[in-house]
């Protein structure tokens, strides 16, 4: 990080007092930029809402308690602002991912083109497969030589073709320590199993670089169906890997922020706003345990029909709508007011929404 911690804070604490004081849309330009810069300094969401959580608290106990309930609310504008990269930096690793997944079946395509190439003349095959972006090889199942290895090895594992066939067991010599008893096992079976090979694991570079393979193989059999050949290929697949565990880490990390998050969370699939999640908090604001919650609908904690509606069709909309007050029911049917703010998310491939809800004491004179 270029920032420490404590310069983040400062900085941040310095722009919230401004925008409460000013209240001016440079401010809260200043919010977003201050998020944006945090994204790329690899600053994390928890520390984020952290150090918001922190700076409120220090503003708000030098303020006049007259003023903390408007000053609560503005700060919600400005947190909002300032976490929107860190959304659009999510949005875009969704697009992203989505992106490798589609170029991954591309690429199991151009695997079965292959295959029906290599049944034909040795001399066509070298011609094709030595100009895909994957690494071609055939291995003799009666000795286990390798017998040929595209150049494409060399960029790959940084070993020529030649270094490569020079060495019977180089393969087995640059199978990652973690995979390499599953692999074997799993080698050892083919020759006489047969059908399509297909597994994924690690091979070491000659620098040491880790780097993740997509092994996929056929056996090629003579007339008497007798196996006499393993083709296969091999395609670099680290990217795909590192994507896959980025989105882990989201996950985890949303997870996170969603179980200590001391406000309602709620996670509802429309169009009937049935809820599908909801964290603890949720659980304490209506007084309900969480798998009760989950047998219910947004419209059965908001007695508020229509108010809730028309805010709903407002977020489909616009994709998000800022925070309104509403009153809420708890499970025994007492009545409070409540604060929420809406997010349009996908949820389960269908269209939901993401809300956050939190209560207050008393509604806002222009709810």
């Amino acid at each position: 990080m270029i920032r420490t911690i404590t310069e983040l804070a400062q900085e941040y604490s310095s722009v919230l007092k401004a925008f409460l004081a000013d209240d001016g849309e440079a401010t809260l330009k200043r919010a977003y930029d201050l998020g944006r810069r945090s994204v790329g300094e690899g600053v994390g969401l928890l520390t984020m809402l952290h150090t918001h959580q922190k700076a409120l608290e220090e503003l708000l106990r030098r303020s006049r308690p007259a003023a903390r309930p408007r000053a609560v609310l503005r700060a919600m504008d400005f947190v909002a602002e300032c976490l929107a990269p860190y959304d659009m930096a999510h949005r875009g690793f969704q697009e992203a991912h989505a992106n490798l997944r589609e170029l991954n079946e591309e690429c199991e395509k151009v695997m079965a083109d292959q295959r029906r190439a290599l049944r034909k003349a040795e001399a066509k095959y070298r011609a094709h497969v030595e100009h895909i972006p994957a690494v071609t090889f055939i291995q003799s199942v009666m000795t286990g030589k390798t017998m040929y290895v595209s150049p494409q090895i060399e960029a790959m594992l940084g070993f020529t073709p030649p270094e490569w066939l020079g060495d019977p067991d180089r393969w087995k010599k640059q199978l990652h320590p973690a995979d390499r008893d599953r692999v074997l096992a799993e080698f050892s079976r083919f020759p006489t199993e047969g059908g399509t090979l297909r597994a994924e694991y690690r091979l070491l570079a000659r620098a040491g670089r880790e780097a993740w393979v997509h092994h996929e193989a056929t056996l090629i059999c003579d007339e008497e169906r007798r196996p006499q050949f393993i083709q296969g290929i091999l395609m670099d697949i680290t990217d795909r890997k590192q994507a896959e565990r980025a989105a882990i880490e989201n996950e985890n990390q949303f997870r996170c922020l969603f179980a200590r998050c001391p406000d309602a969370i709620l996670l509802a699939r429309l169009p009937e706003a049935t809820l599908v999640d909801a964290n603890g908090g949720a659980s304490v604001l209506f007084s309900c345990p969480t798998p009760d919650l989950l047998a219910r609908s947004l419209f059965d904690l908001f007695p508020e029909e229509e108010g809730l509606r028309v805010y709903i069709e407002r977020v489909r909309v616009h994709g998000e709508a800022g925070p309104v007050c509403l009153r809420g029911r708890g499970r025994r049917g007492e009545a409070f007011y409540v604060e929420l703010s809406c997010s349009l998310i996908p949820v389960n491939g269908s269209p939901g929404l993401l809300g956050i809800a939190r209560k207050i004491s008393d509604p806002p004179r222009n709810s």
